[in-house]
């Protein structure tokens, strides 16, 4: 998800949060760049299919669960996804 990653935790999560979730992804990012040699060479062209479903999830998880942001307040923004 790139950069979308931050941009939308900083809207939505408080500071600690965001942080935490920060280390996590950064935890992610660490794990896929050493498995992807390995993957790469166990099961060679096949690694893009993976990494192809994974961003199709993404992308639909983004569409159907993110909302949308623009033109809300920050208050607003973070009252979305606080529990009702």
């Amino acid at each position: 998800m790139g950069p979308v990653f931050y941009l939308y935790n900083a809207e939505i999560l408080n500071a600690k949060s965001n942080s935490f979730a920060i280390v996590i992804n950064w935890i992610t990012l660490v794990i896929v760049s050493y498995l992807t040699p390995l993957l790469l060479e166990a099961i060679h062209g096949k690694l893009f299919l993976i990494f192809s479903a994974f961003m199709a999830t993404h992308c639909v998880f983004a569409y159907f669960f993110m909302k949308e942001t623009k033109g809300l307040t920050d208050t607003e923004s973070k009252s979305l996804y606080a529990p009702k």
